[in-house]
């Protein structure tokens, strides 16, 4: 039973479920939240009926693309459906006060951590996501005017924009409840106490220090970058760019 339920769940991961940011939190000095979740533009929670992951993915470049095109310079750093100011009133933005000094973003791991097998040529950590910044977003952003030409000083590309932070997709704790070694030996370590919005899973988390300069309206651009590697899979001689977005404004007060 256990090979069988391993397989019927990494058959769901690959068909399923990819990962965006589902909501943020800002932290206090103490370690502790302060006031409510916030979330990304566009965003439909799970729970709402008209909830697909498709409503939330955004991928670079898109399957309908030839592999070997990639990722083309007219393409957006965001989705339609996550353009500026397109927040509904029942999943507002972030609130963070002065008194906030990180911001956590979450996301649902879906198996990439847990089932590393599936797909092969993948990176060890599973990823690494990088955070950009920027006080003047428009709804033009190019992404390959950003990612990886936005640098940390703010001198890259057309210098609206900053590089803030960069992780490994894999935070070393969260995990999908599932048959494989890594989610049965994170249970066991990280025991999590299912509650909403997480459910039975442990959501992994990004936590980045409050940009120094960030005021009023500021958006952030989380960028997952899971490339798959050249020469691994039969299917994918000269490896795959696949890349998801999460474009997200947040109110600094």
């Amino acid at each position: 039973m256990r090979g069988y339920s391993a397989l019927v769940m990494l058959q769901s991961v690959t068909s399923l479920a990819h990962s965006w940011v589902e909501e943020l939190t800002a932290i206090g000095r103490n370690g502790t939240q302060i006031g409510n979740a916030g979330f990304a533009r566009g965003n439909v929670a799970r729970t709402d009926p008209q909830f697909t992951g498709d409503v939330m993915t955004h991928l670079l470049p898109p399957n309908t693309r030839p592999v070997d095109v990639g990722i083309l310079a007219s393409d957006l750093m965001c989705s339609q459906t996550q353009m500026p100011s397109n927040q509904s009133t029942s999943n507002p933005r972030l609130q963070v006060t002065r008194d906030a000094t990180e911001i956590v973003f979450w996301y649902e791991e879906n198996g990439h951590v847990t089932l590393p097998q599936i797909p092969v040529g993948k990176p060890l950590n599973r990823g690494t996501i990088y955070i950009y910044g920027t006080q003047n977003a428009t709804s033009e952003e190019r992404f390959n005017g950003i990612h990886k030409v936005w640098n940390a000083s703010g001198t890259g590309g057309d210098r609206h924009g900053k590089l803030l932070a960069t992780f490994d997709f894999d935070d070393g704790y969260c995990y999908q409840i599932n048959d494989g070694a890594i989610s049965r030996s994170r249970q066991q370590q990280y025991p999590h106490q299912p509650q909403p919005p997480m459910g039975a899973d442990r959501w992994c988390r990004n936590i980045l220090s409050v940009p120094g300069d960030a005021q009023q309206m500021y958006t952030f651009y989380w960028v997952w970058d899971w490339l798959t590697a050249a020469n691994v899979d039969p299917d994918l001689p000269s490896g795959k760019t696949e890349i998801y977005t999460t474009c997200i404004d947040v109110d600094f007060i």
